[in-house]
């Protein structure tokens, strides 16, 4: 059956590069009009608030920080859980929404109750900030130039939660 495939195909060669030629230019056109994205954006909606609080211990950051504004951060429509890191002089706490809640009305949700929660107003500690959105985010780092004596900055996009070196 193939030997007799390949014969066809050789005798009226001129009628199968026509019909391959048909083929791709089909599939060309249909390619073009594909609705895809090469790199689809993966990451849960979250927001990050960040609070700064010198001279703090982790335990102290704990109690006085991080705890008062997760409580505040209950109830928040579409929130899917929390996470907190509490270390020395910083809390970071990550809100995970649902798929189907817009950022931005997170964001302005969250901004809202950091404005009026307890651990915002604790002594000592500066006002909570939302970090940037996630989703375009880009961290640029410095590092010191084999050829140069100033450190040259090298920028890369990034969607992951590490934080730059100190």
């Amino acid at each position: 059956m193939i030997e007799s495939l390949v014969a066809y195909s050789v005798a009226k060669r001129g009628w199968v590069l026509v019909l391959w030629a048909l083929l791709a230019a089909g599939l060309l056109a249909i390619a073009v009009h594909l609705k895809l994205d090469a790199l689809p954006d993966i990451t849960s909606n979250q927001v990050q608030v960040l609070t700064r609080a010198p001279g703090l211990t982790p335990e102290e950051v704990e109690q006085r920080v991080t705890r008062p504004l997760e409580a505040s951060f209950g109830g928040l429509p579409g929130l899917d859980n929390v996470r907190s890191l509490s270390r020395y002089g910083l809390s970071a706490i990550t809100l995970v929404f649902d798929e189907d809640v817009d950022l931005l009305r997170a964001r302005q949700l969250v901004a809202e109750r950091m404005a009026t929660s307890a651990g915002a107003r604790a002594s000592g500690v500066e006002p909570p900030s939302s970090a940037p959105s996630r989703a375009a985010s880009a961290r640029c780092f410095t590092s010191p130039s084999p050829r140069r004596r100033a450190p040259r900055p090298s920028c890369s996009s990034s969607s992951s939660s590490a934080s730059p070196p100190s």
